[in-house]
């Protein structure tokens, strides 16, 4: 399963993940229901196989069930093409927040895959121009010359020099790297000396970072 994203309707907890399924077992339990009471019905089980046929796929596919375990995984899963049709079934008012949550996950995804991408495009220039400019002095270029750059970017940002798992990041969190990338390579083409430029990234970053530390001590994964 992809991320966790912890939600809350009206008081109420349940989760979903970063691909737009919900924990239909959380989202039941608030109605005092059962999922597999809405699967079993005549209308949804033609609605999945019609689903089914159209996408050339099976049905978890679809639907999947999760044991054991973190908790908060546990149980029926749907994909988000039933995850509304679901909630339908279980209150009308939940059924739209849950249309919402929806399409605010995947306009952040696709803002997550925009940053993605320029993070990458803009760690092909950084390396590009440290290569150019240490073949001028005439000095050679090893791969530590290129990490120990992207190192004090990511320490910028999670207070740790380390790498990241940037697929593991949030919306905000991969906004931030690929902010402090461009500043980065902006100051490298300055010639702004190391801790000058140092300094800033740290400043830059530090309201997500003291964050990140906060959740990384309470013990949630980043």
């Amino acid at each position: 399963m992809a991320k966790l994203i912890p939600l809350e309707y009206q008081g109420m907890s349940i989760h979903a993940n970063s691909e737009a399924w919900f924990n239909a077992t959380e989202m039941a339990a608030m109605f005092d229901k059962r999922p597999v009471d809405w699967l079993k019905q005549v209308d949804t089980e033609r609605y999945i196989d019609t689903l089914c046929k159209k996408n050339e796929v099976t049905k978890n596919h679809f639907v999947k069930t999760i044991k054991g375990g973190n908790t908060a995984k546990q149980g029926t899963w749907l994909h988000r093409k039933l995850a509304v049709r679901f909630a339908q079934w279980l209150d009308m008012d939940f059924a739209i927040w849950c249309d919402e949550q929806i399409e605010a996950m995947l306009t952040n995804g696709q803002t997550w895959q925009k940053h993605r991408t320029e993070l990458s495009s803009i760690t092909i220039l950084r390396n590009r121009f440290i290569e150019q400019k240490r073949t001028a002095e005439g000095k050679a270029t090893e791969s530590h010359h290129y990490i120990n750059e992207a190192l004090v970017v990511n320490e910028a940002l999670t207070g740790k020099r380390t790498a990241i798992d940037r697929n593991s990041l949030t919306l905000e969190q991969i906004a931030m790297l690929d902010k402090l990338e461009q500043e980065n390579v902006l100051m490298l083409l300055q010639n702004t000396p190391y801790p000058k430029r140092k300094q800033h990234l740290f400043d830059l970053a530090a309201p997500i970072r003291h964050q990140m530390q906060i959740t990384s001590i309470s013990g949630v994964a980043l």
